[in-house]
C-alpha cells in the first residue's frame, strides 16, 4: 500500500512544478511537533496495523518515535503487538525534518472536497487493502489536524499537491531518520508466528513498544484517528480499545517440546523436534509415543514408528528421532526396541481482563 501511495504522490506532483509548492510551503513556518498515523486494513486476514511517527522538539534536538501496532496470529490465538524505535536528532528541529512537505502549509478546508471526490471514486473500486491517514501538527502555537481521505485505486493524477504529498510524510520521515533497512514492514509482510520473526532487533523493538503501551492507551495519538474511528464507543476509547488484546512479550506463550519418558540409553545426540507450524496454527498439543529400533553397537536409530499421538505432531517427532544417537553398547550386537514419549505443549497463558490491565 505504501508503494502505491508513493506512486500517487509522484503522479500527482507531475502536474504541478516542484518549485511552485516548495516556495509556497517555505513561506509557512514548520511545526514544532507533529505526529502522523496511518491505519491499514487487509481484507485477506483480516489483519490491520496502526503506524505512528512522532517528532517532538526537545531543546535544540528532535526526538523521533516510530511505533507500529499490528494484529498478529500468535500460537494461542490472535493478538496485537507493539513495536517501537526511538532516536534523537541533534541540532535538528521538526520543521527541518519535514522540509518542504510541511503539514502546517495544508489548509484543512481543502480536505472535505477531496474526501467527497474519493468517496465517489470508491463506489466503483474493488479494494482488498484500505488505508487512512491522519496528521496532527503544532503550528505557531495552534494545532492543525488533517484527516486525510482514503485514496482509491487507480489513484487520481490530479489534486492539491500539498495534500497529496502529506500521504508520504510518515514514510519520508521514518526513512530519513532510521534508514530504509530499519523501517517497519506493513502487517501483510510480517511473519504469521512472532517467534519465527527474523527482522533485525525485533526483541528490542518490542521492549521499546511495551514501554509505550500505557501512553498509547491514554490517547495521546487518538486525535489523528478521525473518521477512521466510527464504531460505537471508539471515539472515546481510541487506541485503548484496539490494545485490548495486547500481551506483553514476557507473558506470551512459548511452544515447547519436552521428554515425558526418556530412552533407557544415555543420549549422545538427542535433539528435540521443533514445534510444527501447522500444529501451532491449529493450536494442537499432546503426547507422541515412539517405538525406536536402536543398533546396539553404534547407538544409532535404525527406525522409528509412532504408536500414539496427533497426526500433526507425528512427522516432526519421527524426523527428530531418526537423527538420534545413544551410548553404544560395546559387548552386545544387533538391534533392540525402546519406547519414548514426547510432550508438545502450547503453554498458553490464562485469559486476562478485556482491558489487559
Amino acid at each position: 500500500m505504501r508503494g502505491l501511495v508513493s506512486w500517487c504522490v509522484v503522479l500527482g506532483l507531475s502536474f504541478v512544478p516542484e518549485t511552485a509548492h516548495s516556495a509556497q510551503n517555505a513561506t509557512v513556518p514548520g511545526p514544532t511537533r507533529f505526529y502522523a498515523v496511518s491505519h491499514t486494513f487487509w481484507d485477506n486476514g483480516p489483519m490491520w496495523d496502526y503506524h505512528i511517527v512522532e517528532a517532538n522538539q526537545d531543546g535544540t534536538d528532535t526526538v523521533v518515535r516510530d511505533i507500529l501496532i499490528i494484529s498478529q496470529h500468535l500460537p494461542c490465538g490472535s493478538s496485537c503487538t507493539v513495536k517501537a524505535k526511538i532516536k534523537r536528532l541533534q541540532n535538528t528541529s521538526p520543521a527541518e525534518l519535514v522540509g518542504d512537505n510541511n503539514p502546517c502549509a495544508v489548509d484543512p478546508r481543502e480536505l472535505p472536497r477531496e474526501l467527497r471526490r474519493a468517496k465517489r471514486a470508491l463506489k466503483h473500486t474493488l479494494l482488498f487493502t484500505t488505508a487512512n491517514f491522519g496528521i496532527v501538527a503544532t503550528c505557531g502555537g495552534e494545532e492543525t489536524v488533517l484527516h486525510l481521505p482514503l485514496l482509491p485505486f487507480p489513484f487520481r493524477t490530479q489534486g492539491p499537491p500539498r495534500i497529496l504529498r502529506s500521504y508520504d510524510l510518515l514514510h519520508d520521515v521514518e526513512t530519513r531518520v532510521f534508514g530504509t533497512s530499519e523501517v517497519f514492514k506493513p502487517v501483510a509482510e510480517t511473519k504469521m508466528f512472532e517467534d519465527l520473526d527474523t527482522e533485525p532487533d525485533t526483541r528490542t523493538d518490542e521492549s521499546e513498544g511495551a514501554a509505550l503501551v500505557s501512553e498509547l492507551r491514554a490517547g495521546v495519538f487518538d486525535k489523528a484517528l478521525g473518521e477512521d474511528c466510527k464504531k460505537p464507543g471508539c471515539k472515546d476509547e481510541g487506541l485503548k480499545q484496539l490494545l485490548q488484546t495486547y500481551i506483553p512479550p514476557q507473558d506470551r506463550s512459548v511452544p515447547s517440546v519436552a521428554w515425558v519418558d526418556r530412552p533407557r540409553y544415555q543420549c549422545l545426540k538427542c535433539a528435540l523436534p521443533a514445534y510444527p507450524p501447522l500444529a501451532r496454527l491449529a493450536r494442537v498439543e499432546g503426547d507422541v509415543e515412539l517405538e525406536l529400533q536402536v543398533d546396539e553397537r553404534s547407538g544409532l536409530v535404525l527406525g522409528a514408528t509412532v504408536t500414539s499421538g496427533h497426526q500433526l505432531l507425528q512427522c516432526a517427532a519421527i524426523q527428530a528421532a531418526r537423527g538420534w544417537q545413544f551410548q553404544p553398547q560395546e559387548h552386545t550386537e544387533g538391534a533392540t526396541t525402546s519406547k519414548v514419549r514426547l510432550r508438545f505443549s502450547m503453554n498458553c497463558p490464562q485469559t486476562k481482563s478485556p482491558t489487559g490491565e
